[in-house]
């Protein structure tokens, strides 16, 4: 009787553990079984690995297709947020995404094993349940890097507000703008800010690593973090041509939001009083924690 319940037990687990959730600002809609997406119209789509150097060709469904069957009202989507099982989070623009297309692939189409080789692990790694590449056909050469493949992803949800962590162009500067753009698209899937964002890392903001560690340090862990920690998984920022500046962004974002009187002061500029409170309740709750 016992193992027929752990044979029931797995069975069901099993049946489940392919499963796709899907959220609205983090509020759970719905839960896709695998069986389910498959039946749906599934397309192959090469994708050029930019680790690798090669073209791989995947089998999956367009997340375009998935969402057009689960959400049929109007909402005012405006990024994306993929979430993997290990508690990676990587976020894009809603218009990054449409124009790159994003498959949610389940095997390979050429009949190849259904694993990479991560970077981070420093061995290969199985890519299910599901592997986000993209259709980068209609993307500009030089925005392609950009469009990094996600693996183990077990669910997606999606933001109708941007996290601009309370910045603008009327209250910062070019390099702090830089720093938040950069940090929300290679920091925040493992160094939450204010509770958003993945927890593989530390938070940058909770433990003040720019004031403990100096700014020197930050810069030289972005560009190069084996050299700072060769035990770290973190990887490099990406040698594109402003990754100097890039680093330097991160230093002035984070300095900006550390520094409360500092921000605050900027804040304070602002017409929009709303935006004020909020950057305000931010602060607020990150010197809380």
């Amino acid at each position: 009787m016992m193992t027929l319940f752990f044979t029931t037990l797995l069975f069901i687990s099993s049946a489940f553990a392919n499963s796709l959730n899907v959220k609205l600002d983090g509020e759970f809609v719905i839960e896709m079984k695998e069986e389910d997406l498959k039946k749906s119209n599934t397309q192959v789509v090469e994708f050029y690995n930019f680790v690798t150097k090669k073209s791989e060709p995947y089998k999956g469904v367009r997340l375009r297709e998935l969402f057009k069957k689960v959400f049929t009202g109007p909402h005012n989507i405006v990024e994306v947020e993929f979430i993997s099982k290990n508690g990676f989070k990587s976020y894009i623009s809603l218009d990054q995404a449409r124009l790159g297309d994003p498959i949610l692939a389940f095997e390979r189409a050429d009949g190849e094993k259904f694993v990479r080789y991560s970077q981070k692990e420093k061995a290969l790694v199985d890519l299910g349940p599901y592997y986000v590449v993209w259709n980068l056909k209609n993307v500009p050469l030089p925005q392609q890097p950009f469009y990094s493949s996600i693996y183990q992803v077990v669910g997606v949800n999606l933001i109708t507000s941007s996290m601009n962590f309370g910045i603008d162009s009327k209250e910062s500067n070019e390099s702090i703008e830089l720093g938040a753009r950069t940090y929300k698209r290679y920091c925040l899937s493992c160094h939450a800010l204010n509770g958003t964002g993945g927890d593989l890392g530390v938070s940058l903001l909770k433990f003040q690593v720019l004031k403990e560690k100096g700014a020197n340090y930050i810069k030289q862990y972005a560009l190069d973090p084996l050299k700072s920690n060769p035990r770290t998984k973190m990887l490099p920022l990406p040698a594109f041509k402003n990754r100097e500046a890039m680093a330097q962004g991160l230093v002035d974002f984070l300095a900006f939001v550390e520094d409360p009187k500092h921000t605050l002061r900027e804040a304070e500029k602002l017409p929009n009083k709303k935006r004020y409170l909020l950057l305000k309740a931010l602060l607020e709750d990150a010197k809380a924690k």
